[in-house]
């Protein structure tokens, strides 16, 4: 392999979902030079979606794999639960899971330790995918998504409660921050915009949050002219879009308009 010491190297981050991927990627200066997003007609299995990025990564990115010094992968799914670190022991990973969903005995379970919280995510991650990752690149770090948006909304630390979503194909995540506090978060199968808000609104009952003045903060698969956000708009008041990190610059204007909330995610685990 080439020496990376010397050579090119970039940090990337993938986000892995059953309906498609998304890569970012940074050089050494820091400069975003990787911002590709890359759906799926229907659902694959993870065979497939190990087929997809093996795709990526040997013949459409705009680098070697042997320039790559950093991976960190995100995994997105609805295979997850969080604990609290009061009861949180790593013997009984599978008791944490097996109540929320149906586990095969090949499927190996992980946990993110929140640095901004008092919790830890449990989760199913992809075996043949990071199997694939540590042949490639060596070792690499991954976690869950919902870890991400929990962690990337802490920070902003707001005085009041906020609601934080974040929006895939068929699902999204959810959670609700007040000041450095985690008060829920979950994640809602969805095949129409009234099952989002029927989900969303089942929150806002449950935890007391006004429809005319707790913020919504979106990001992810969403647009202002998409009927999710059109009949969310009915219902709340106070939407607005995540913003996302800046960078010291993009590689080319292009990459710079793209960085932005549908990429949140993605962005923030750099």
């Amino acid at each position: 392999m080439t020496n990376k010491a010397t050579a090119n190297t970039y940090k990337i981050s993938i986000l892995v979902s059953r309906d498609g991927f998304s890569f970012c990627g940074q050089n050494k200066k820091e400069e975003l030079v990787l911002l590709e997003q890359k759906f799926f007609t229907e659902e694959k299995t993870s065979q497939n979606l190990l087929k997809s990025l093996q795709s990526f990564l040997e013949h459409t990115a705009p680098f070697s794999v042997d320039e790559v010094e950093e991976v960190r992968i995100i995994y997105t799914n609805q295979l997850f639960s969080v604990v609290p670190q009061k009861l949180f022991d790593e013997k009984n990973l599978t008791d944490y899971l097996k109540f929320n969903i149906k586990l095969l005995q090949t499927d190996f379970i992980a946990y993110d330790a929140l640095s901004k919280t008092a919790a830890n995510i449990v989760f199913v991650p992809y075996a043949n995918i990071n199997n694939y990752l540590f042949d490639t690149f060596g070792e690499f770090t991954y976690s869950h998504s919902i870890g991400i948006l929990i962690e990337s909304s802490l920070t902003t630390k707001p005085t009041k409660k906020t609601v934080f979503i974040n929006f895939y194909k068929s699902f999204f995540e959810v959670c609700c921050i007040q000041e450095e506090k985690l008060l829920f978060c979950n994640s809602f199968a969805i095949e129409t915009p009234e099952d989002f808000m029927y989900y969303l609104l089942f929150c806002f009952e449950q935890f007391e949050l006004s429809q005319e003045e707790t913020p919504v903060i979106l990001s992810g698969s969403i647009e202002k002219d998409s009927e999710n956000y059109k009949i969310l708009s009915t219902y709340i008041r106070n939407i607005d879009f995540a913003e996302t990190p800046e960078f010291k610059k993009a590689e080319n204007a292009q990459l710079t308009a793209r960085a932005d909330y549908t990429n949140y995610l993605l962005l923030n685990s750099l």
